[in-house]
């Protein structure tokens, strides 16, 4: 029998392809920056007054419920707010809506750039990333708000282009790891994400000195650099957060069983089973470990929203990654009411981000194999699953320490950052999968396509 032969379409197309999405995504962001209101994203009115106090009274506001975010973000956007006023602008907020919509724009670039180094020559692999991360409803959701997070996201993908550029290429150079080191340090000023990615490149770093002993010295060094540079920059800040509130990296303080009150029926929230309520210390291990394994299951078909979806860890990651758990995109502070319409959408998102979650969770197993394969030849691929998994991590561990009965401190708005390296693990998948033959082509493209544009009829607003 003749032996089968791999799907090989045209990879102009796929250049081209790559392109038209860009243009969309940037089309979709500029629109969305003008119909948002700035006032309903998350914690928008913390953050619309951090930065006007930050420009105005040049003192970070210990009285706001964001005090302990750092103040990179607030001081570019409070300078866009007072030009804003300046020029006569309605509504000045919109420059920094504007600005987080070109950030967005911009990772994806990134994100491209970061699939040529990273899987050179394979085009399609790059579309279909891109194609992921501007299609992804928290991306679109976030991108439309005057939030710090893009702006971090932005940073820790230039950090992640850098580290794989440098292993990629074995240039340990000073400018190179000093550029580096700047990045992740500016990241830290803007987030307290921005460690993640930090300690992403530090660990990738380090795997690759111990198991090149040809390099090790060069690589040493550039770690070194990048280490020093980084925590130099981010140093004040992490100082401040020591002296004002006795923890350096988060700056909040754990709350008491005594303060923490669990859910009651209310607008955002319905009488809830007892051992589905995610508690605080207090709580026996048996119930907050259920929060961080409950499926939520048939509920996050069929009532993906605070009303009636129980908090628990994955079901919010889920719902708010493809949906809206939250309300802060389809009602809520954007005072359109949840009618019957709105959570049959909210359902279809459910469904339409399921194909795409398992083909993404399926790259990052088939690429942290690979990484672990090639760890002395191609050390740059273990940045892509070492990124979500501290990332996940990340949230799980925050999730843990500052408990909420409804579920707060489990936005995905947190794993923006680790998006990009997302969408590379579902094109890797897809590009594996498709590749096989046209006939896998077909089954498997079509109904990504159909994801796709039920997330971004769902994203654009009207």
């Amino acid at each position: 029998m003749p032996a089968r032969r791999s799907f090989s379409p045209s990879a102009h197309l796929a250049d081209k392809l790559t392109v038209a999405v860009l243009a969309i995504l940037a089309a979709v962001v500029v629109h969305n920056a003008f119909r948002y209101p700035a006032v309903a994203g998350y914690d928008a009115a913390s953050d619309l007054e951090y930065a006007r106090t930050l420009v105005t009274d040049w003192r970070i506001p210990s009285e706001l419920s964001n005090y302990y975010t750092p103040p990179g973000f607030f001081l570019v956007g409070g300078g866009l707010l007072e030009l804003g006023d300046a020029i006569g602008m309605r509504d000045s907020a919109r420059l920094g809506q504007l600005l987080d919509g070109a950030l967005a724009v911009g990772t994806a670039v990134l994100l491209a750039l970061l699939a040529a180094i990273v899987f050179p020559g394979r085009r399609w692999l790059r579309f279909a990333a891109v194609a992921f991360y501007a299609s992804c409803p928290i991306v679109l959701k976030t991108a439309a708000m005057f939030h710090p997070q893009p702006l971090v996201t932005f940073l820790s993908t230039l950090a992640l282009v850098l580290a794989a550029w440098l292993l990629a290429a074995r240039t340990y150079g000073t400018r190179s790891a000093v550029a580096l080191g700047i990045v992740v340090g500016a990241a830290q000023l803007v987030r307290s994400v921005g460690i993640w990615t930090f300690a992403v490149i530090v660990v990738v770093l380090l795997t690759a000195a111990l198991v090149n002993a040809d390099e090790r010295r060069q690589c040493f060094r550039a770690l070194g650099i990048v280490v020093a540079v980084g925590i130099l920059i981010a140093l004040p800040w992490y100082a401040y957060l020591q002296v004002e509130y006795s923890s350096p990296i988060l700056g909040r303080k754990t709350p008491s069983a005594a303060s923490f009150q669990p859910v009651t029926p209310g607008r955002w929230a319905s009488p809830l089973p007892p051992f589905r309520i995610f508690v605080a210390d207090s709580a026996p291990p048996h119930k907050r470990l259920w929060f961080y394994v409950d499926p939520g299951l048939p509920d996050i078909v069929t009532a993906p929203y605070r009303d009636g979806l129980a908090p628990a860890f994955w079901p919010i990651l889920y719902t708010e990654t493809w949906g809206d758990y939250f309300g802060f995109w389809n009602w809520g502070s954007v005072q359109t009411p949840r009618t019957s319409s709105v959570e049959r959408r909210l359902s279809a998102q459910t469904v339409a981000g399921a194909l795409p979650t398992f083909l993404a969770a399926a790259g990052l197993l088939a690429l942290t194999a690979l990484a672990l394969l090639q760890l002395r030849a191609r050390p740059e691929l273990l940045l892509i699953p070492l990124m979500i998994l501290i990332a996940l991590v990340g949230c799980g561990y925050y999730a843990w320490r500052y408990p909420a009965a409804d579920g707060d401190t489990v936005k995905a708005l947190f794993l923006l950052p680790a998006m990009p390296a997302i969408a590379l693990c579902f094109g890797f998948a897809t590009s594996v999968v498709a590749g096989r033959s046209r006939s896998w082509a077909v089954v498997v493209c079509v109904p990504l396509a159909l994801c796709a544009a039920v997330s971004l009829a769902f994203v654009v607003l009207r």
